[in-house]
């Protein structure tokens, strides 16, 4: 079976369309970090948890329930989480990507992977 040269004009087109958008999923940065990300399984859960931005809240989900873990928004073009539970309230500079959550710790400068993206 030989390729006829249209067959190959739509190949070529189909894979420039993928390479397009795999490039442009690199390049913009989601618009927020709501959604739901892999939580480490050294926290020591039994069953299915994640965390869950959503609706200005950061919680932790797990089979029991979800917790409470503060609130995230954006100032001045940032978005931070601001861990409100007690007296010692805390933030964290939240970095959003399409595949990972990550958070820096502006006072000691400490970068860490929060979670990456769940789709389900």
């Amino acid at each position: 079976m030989s390729i006829t040269p249209r067959l190959m004009r739509w190949k070529v087109a189909v894979c420039v369309l993928l390479l397009t958008a795999f490039v442009v999923l690199l390049v913009i940065v989601p618009v927020s970090p709501e959604g739901r990300y892999t939580a480490d399984k050294r926290i020591g859960v039994v069953g299915d948890f994640y965390w869950e931005l959503a609706r200005g809240k950061v919680e932790f989900v797990h089979d029991g329930g979800h917790d409470y873990f503060g609130k995230y928004l954006k100032t001045n073009a940032v978005w931070i989480w601001i861990d409100d539970r007690g007296s010692n309230k805390s933030s964290l500079r939240l970095n959003p990507s399409w595949w990972r959550l990550s958070c820096v710790d502006d006072a000691t400068g400490q970068k860490e992977t929060l979670g990456y993206r769940r789709f389900w």
